[in-house]
């Protein structure tokens, strides 16, 4: 069977950041953001959801009812394959491209906080994700998951061969478990008639802990955050797979 790969499976790659919440949230603080980024970020877009909320009735008995939620304001530079977006205490930087240099991403996320920072003026830090996902389409059977990934389940010989839907998760505490990184894969596509199927390889190494880390300590957390990420994303993969899609380090 011929195993066609293809070069630098990286999707996408983004950082977020979820702020300690302030119930007074200025809700003209994604508009601030926009009047100084708009010259690097150009395009403007706004989505408004529902979400799940359990209200008291009439007897004061709690039921479930959809609410409008806050809207997230979307960012994206011209090619569109850079976003920020932000929402009521939470920024996230996201980058759409198959190769991405940590410097070039790591001065994103900076120049994203800093103009979050600046017109919010946020107390602190409730959680961080640095976050990488990659794609693996794979001309074989998801049966012979082993010859790509090193993390992948112990299916036993007897079972039948067969199978659809797969999907693991793994975390993985650091730092005396103020931070952890998870680490997700599945099967996200099986096309049968080219016997292919794509596997989505998730890696987002997490600070989850209010007050983890002040923003003078930031770029050293993001630092170790990636050196992290490329390590483990090496470690998983096989030297079958790095070979077929030409993969190397991440960033």
């Amino acid at each position: 069977m011929t195993e066609v790969g293809k070069k630098y499976p990286l999707t996408e790659a983004l950082c977020e950041f979820f702020f300690v919440p302030q119930e007074d949230w200025d809700m003209t603080i994604p508009g601030i953001i926009y009047n100084n980024i708009q010259d690097k970020f150009p395009i403007k877009r706004q989505e408004v959801g529902k979400g799940v909320a359990f209200r008291p009735n009439e007897k004061g008995v709690l039921e479930q009812k959809l609410e409008p939620i806050p809207p997230r304001l979307l960012f994206f530079n011209q090619p569109q394959d850079i976003l920020m977006q932000v929402s009521p205490n939470v920024l996230s930087v996201n980058v759409f491209r198959a190769v991405l240099k940590w410097d070039v991403f790591k001065s994103l996320i900076k120049y994203a906080l800093n103009q979050y920072v600046n017109a919010a003026e946020p107390e602190g830090f409730d959680k961080i994700g640095l976050r990488y996902i990659t794609r693996f389409d794979i001309n074989d059977v998801p049966a012979n998951m082993d010859k790509y990934l090193r993390i992948y389940p112990q299916i036993p010989p007897e079972f039948p061969k067969d199978f659809e839907e797969y999907e693991l998760s793994l975390r993985i505490n650091y730092r005396e478990k103020r931070d952890y990184i998870l680490l997700h894969s599945e099967i996200s596509e099986i096309m049968e008639k080219e016997k292919t199927f794509s596997l989505l390889f998730d890696i987002n190494y997490c600070m989850d802990r209010r007050y983890g880390i002040r923003l003078s300590e930031l770029e050293e957390w993001l630092d170790y955050a990636h050196k992290e990420v490329r390590h483990l994303f090496s470690k998983s993969l096989t030297e079958r797979c790095k070979n077929i899609f030409e993969v190397g380090e991440l960033g």
